[in-house]
């Protein structure tokens, strides 16, 4: 229960952290060009 607990966490934070990359990588490649 608890290692399903924490993969739900950790799956959460890989998603927010993937989304706010690509925010940062799409901001960066319209300020590039």
């Amino acid at each position: 229960m608890n290692t399903k607990k924490a993969e739900g966490i950790t799956g959460k934070t890989l998603v927010s952290q993937t989304r706010l990359l690509s925010v940062y990588a799409f901001g960066f490649f319209i300020n590039d060009v």
